[in-house]
């Protein structure tokens, strides 16, 4: 009997606790389990700054600007957030668990639902979230960059890391909600420029309220950079530049520092780091016309009679051709059974006076006579067909034929062939830097530069100009120089337009012929002529003729000269 008491009694503590645990983990277990997590720890991240970017004197063209931003912690969101949020953010509650699924991490970490608050508007949510710790108003920087059209290919923009990269980098401290640089210096130096987050790890209680910190990392701030450009010179060239399609290249020629580059159309690079005008952004990544591509470097061309300077330069060289030898432009020349026309009659032209009137026919014949593997060959030692390893991301090498590939390829090179590669048409193309890095050759008597942008990570050390003397005798680099300068000085020049009173330039035209379409139009040179400080290229797509080019570049040298930048 007294055993069975005992096992009576056994039988109620067990049952008993049965069923405290049923009723812990089964009828309550989603209130303790919230419960707890709220009890628990959270964490607080913390964003370091991103490096900025500044011009050669020291003037910001891309910043960070103070940005109120709006995050929910999950484990305490319920529906009465939910419309908290909604009402006081201006947006539907559809809208909002869209910015949650497309920003969240973890759930133990606060998600963003909303970027960039007006000040008013985060004071406000603040003091209504005072009771709940579900809504965290988060002092944030994001990126800002005041000359906005005229730099953004320059600068490049930010954005959330795509799934592509991620695989790629995420060796290197990449995660999946990341913010990268895309295109220009933001994505050539990201590394350098990208901060590492930091953040606390806090103990809180039911209530949210702080119990005690566990551990603390401070964010790190990204480097500064300093470039070569000139932002004065960027924002003139861009204005003279931007009703056309195409791009100006300004480099110093004795080093290669780029001190502008601009391509047009340009975008705003703010619509597309903040990322929420979608209608705008999608405009930029859809237009017809290109915004996102970077002419300067990331496309190439025919470079038409501005190839004339090369042409020029190896018959001279080569001893195919004197200053007193004479070709008589009648117009057109007549190779096999086609004529070659010129844009004019000319009449009877040595070197000097075809490359100041840019005369064909004179071309034509001068071409044929030192054959196409010198040109081909002198065009390789001006670098033509390869990239200039300028410190941007998506160069392009352009294209230089070859005669060997075409007996590769079973292609016959014919006279004509060479007639049209001796004025720079054909299968040859440039992309506008290489015209610009071509054209400072003549600048700085014979030296071939690598061009670079990006002058210094601030505390590494600073990039040195990398310059190589060409085996190109003097005297042709001399003569060809001089010739420039009279393509603006002679009353019949074809770049007369530059011919300034302040301001001596040299220069070299060019109207490349692009099938049924119009023309485009180019202008090499340099200034002032006697010790250049620039070596420009203008070049315009389809507007028919080098003159358009002539005159941007005189606008664009005009406001230099207001503003004492020459």
């Amino acid at each position: 009997m007294r055993t069975r008491n005992v096992y009576l009694i056994f039988l109620g503590i067990f049952s008993f606790i049965a069923l405290g645990l049923f009723y812990v983990q089964v009828i309550k277990g989603n209130y303790y389990s919230r419960l707890s997590y709220s009890n628990y720890i959270r964490v607080f991240p913390e964003e370091g700054i991103r490096g900025r970017i500044f011009d050669k004197d020291n003037r910001l063209i891309a910043d960070n600007q103070v940005s109120f931003d709006c995050y929910v912690n999950l484990r305490q969101a319920d529906e009465k957030v939910m419309s908290f949020l909604s009402l006081h953010l201006g947006i539907s509650r559809a809208e909002i668990r869209k910015n949650i699924k497309r920003n969240l991490k973890t759930r133990d970490l606060p998600v963003l639902v909303y970027k960039g608050l007006t000040k008013e508007k985060a004071f406000l949510i603040k003091e209504h979230a005072l009771n709940n710790s579900a809504v965290i108003v988060k002092l944030n920087h994001s990126r800002f960059y005041p000359y906005a059209e005229s730099t953004s290919h320059v600068t490049g923009y930010l954005s959330q890391i795509s799934k592509s990269l991620i695989t790629k980098l995420k060796d290197y401290g990449y995660s999946t909600q990341d913010v990268i640089g895309y295109g220009g210096v933001e994505q050539a130096i990201d590394k350098f420029l990208r901060s590492e987050s930091g953040g606390s790890q806090i103990q809180v209680d039911a209530r949210g309220r702080q119990i005690a910190l566990l551990g603390f990392k401070a964010a790190k701030d990204g480097l500064d950079v300093k470039l070569t450009l000139d932002i004065k010179m960027q924002v003139a060239a861009f204005n003279a530049l931007k009703k056309y399609k195409g791009s100006i290249v300004i480099l110093e020629p004795d080093t290669g520092k780029v001190l502008t580059m601009v391509s047009s159309p340009g975008f705003d690079a703010n619509i597309l780091t903040q990322g929420k005008d979608i209608q705008k952004i999608s405009q930029i990544l859809t237009d017809k016309n290109a915004r996102l591509l970077n002419r300067a470097i990331s496309a190439s061309y025919p470079p038409a009679s501005t190839f004339k300077l090369v042409v020029g330069t190896c018959a001279l060289d080569n001893n195919k051709i004197s200053l007193e030898e004479t070709f008589n432009c009648t117009g057109s020349l007549k190779i096999g059974n086609r004529n070659f026309n010129c844009a004019g009659v000319h009449g009877v032209q040595n070197l000097e006076d075809a490359i100041a009137n840019s005369c064909n026919v004179f071309f034509y014949n001068l071409g044929l006579r030192v054959g196409a593997r010198a040109i081909i060959e002198a065009a390789h030692r001006f670098r033509f067909g390869e990239r200039t390893g300028i410190d941007l991301p998506y160069e392009v090498s352009g294209f230089l034929p070859s005669l060997l590939s075409n007996k590769l390829l079973f292609k016959k090179w014919y006279p004509g062939d060479t007639a049209n590669i001796s004025i720079g048409q054909g299968e040859l193309l440039v992309s506008p830097l290489q015209a610009a890095r071509m054209v400072s050759i003549f600048a700085n008597n014979g030296k071939l530069v690598k061009p670079y942008i990006i002058e210094e990570i601030l505390g590494m050390d600073k990039t040195s100009p990398n310059v190589t003397k060409l085996d190109f005798g003097n005297a042709a680099i001399l003569t060809v120089r001089s010739a420039m300068r009279r393509a603006v000085t002679d009353p019949t020049g074809t770049a007369r337009v530059l011919n300034m009173k302040n301001l001596s330039v040299a220069g070299k035209t060019g109207t490349a012929q692009v099938g049924s379409k119009r023309s485009h139009g180019w202008i090499v040179g340099f200034a002032p002529y006697d010790k250049p400080k620039i070596a420009f290229c203008v070049f315009l797509e389809n507007v028919g003729s080098s003159y358009w080019a002539t005159q941007v570049a005189h606008q664009m040298l005009v406001s230099f000269l207001k503003e004492g930048l020459l």
